[in-house]
């Protein structure tokens, strides 16, 4: 899909203030671009957010009616599935409160109001629970007890995956059925807010932050969620590591941009939040790192007391990183490039961790799908499974071998402008943070 169309798309997305020029842009993509553009929009999860605004922006004639019926109906998909998962997700606080064991809510409806003001128009496909380890065990069996199975075969570095023996895993086999209500639910056990051996980075974060958990409501439901500063300081950490592993979708930098602008309203976090990255210079970059793309993506200004501990005090490196590669890679979901091993080796201390890490990233190593051998299964059957495993292989190494010969071939641009001006710069501020500046998306 054009990077312009895409471009064109994000700037009707634009949080705050500013009256929006979204039916003008919408004019400019031709009809043929539409079905692309969709696609896109589905997999950035933007797509009901996007057409909400569009909606209440009044720039429906701008888009094709074929377009129109399609998120109207995904729309209405995405409703039943999250009437859905509201009484699965009471269920589930039925089952772990009855466990006696100390929780907060990560993720998914603790985003409501701040991230998310309407979940209607999020894709949530998991319940997410932050639990002390020594928990793990009484959890796990009180969801054995609920007919949950614990996923096989998941790295250590991953939160604990269960899903329902009755409700088994199920891929929509296109971007036609991702809202879809029949699509599992997968309950997700957290036991720390950022899993160190997994990138080869250490923060140092709060500890104990079950014990300053806060109740919410969403719904009429009651629950526990982190603290307001410490939920934030998590979605940061959640977002970068998405960035790393190139995987963050842009729905969750639009929701960040939301909460960004909803705090020039009400009671600042910032002092809260400040405790929580201060003497915390790793922290301090990365929310540097995550704001930036969010702001200038999205047009949202920073609150003054937040450029001063995470914007202002990037690295020369950082900022030349969202400018140069950060920003154009997130507009296409960070997918087609290794360009994010530059910002992960900022982080890496280790010189042989390093080597794992980019030995691991530059050419991931996967054990392929099982054919299945049952009895019942013809000869050619199991030979067009083969078939399609091999070529997927071949496209996966294609590709794998196409992203890090572009890697290696800008690394010399990277070492020369990371390096150079050296320190703290004020050259890369005025263009990272939008509404001060022109939008440095499309340029």
């Amino acid at each position: 899909m054009n990077l312009k169309v895409k471009e064109e798309i994000v700037k009707t997305m634009r949080v705050g203030d500013t009256p929006c020029d979204g039916k003008e842009r919408l004019s400019r993509i031709q009809r043929g671009q539409w079905e692309g553009a969709l696609s896109w929009l589905v997999r950035s999860g933007l797509a009901l957010y996007w057409w909400s605004r569009v909606k209440s922006n009044g720039a429906e004639s701008s888009i094709p009616e074929n377009i129109q019926k399609r998120l109207e109906e995904d729309l209405q998909e995405n409703r039943a599935r999250l009437s859905a998962m509201r009484e699965e997700f009471r269920a589930l606080l039925q089952l772990i409160g009855d466990a006696g064991m100390p929780y907060v809510v990560l993720k998914g409806f603790s985003l409501t109001p701040e991230y998310c003001p309407n979940p209607a128009l999020r894709t949530q496909y998991d319940f997410d629970f932050l639990v002390d380890a020594s928990s793990v065990l009484k959890i796990e069996e009180a969801l054995r007890r609920a007919g949950f199975i614990r996923k096989s075969r998941q790295s250590s570095f991953e939160p604990i995956e269960y899903f329902h023996s009755l409700k088994r895993p199920v891929v929509p086999k296109n971007l036609d059925r991702v809202f879809s209500p029949e699509l599992h639910r997968a309950v997700e056990i957290h036991t720390c807010l950022w899993e160190p051996n997994a990138e080869k980075i250490h923060f140092t974060l709060p500890e104990k932050c079950l014990n300053r958990a806060v109740l919410k409501t969403w719904n009429g439901t009651t629950f526990f969620s982190l603290a307001p500063e410490e939920a934030l300081a998590f979605q940061v950490l959640h977002i970068f590591r998405h960035i790393l592993n190139n995987q963050c979708r842009l729905s969750h930098l639009y929701e960040l941009a939301t909460f960004l602008h909803h705090q020039a309203y009400g009671d600042p976090i910032w002092p809260a939040f400040q405790n929580v990255v201060l003497e915390n210079d790793r922290l301090m970059e990365a929310t540097g790192i995550v704001f930036a793309l969010a702001s200038g993506l999205f047009q949202v200004p920073l609150p003054k007391e937040a450029r001063a501990f995470s914007v202002d005090r990037l690295s020369a490196a950082s900022a030349f990183w969202v400018r140069r590669y950060g920003m154009p890679s997130a507009i296409s979901n960070f997918m087609g490039s290794k360009s994010s091993l530059y910002l992960h080796k900022l982080f890496v201390d280790s010189e042989s961790d390093w080597r794992e890490i980019r030995r691991r990233r530059l050419f991931p190593v996967r054990r392929p799908a099982t054919v299945a051998r049952a009895a019942s299964r013809h000869l050619t059957s199991r030979l067009t499974a083969r078939a399609r495993q091999i070529a997927h292989a071949a496209q996966r190494s294609w590709f794998h071998g196409a992203a890090a010969l572009k890697y290696a071939w800008g690394l010399p641009e990277w070492q020369r402008n990371s390096k150079s001006p050296a320190g703290r710069t004020n050259t890369y501020r005025t263009e990272m943070v939008a509404m001060e500046t022109e939008s440095t998306v499309g340029k």
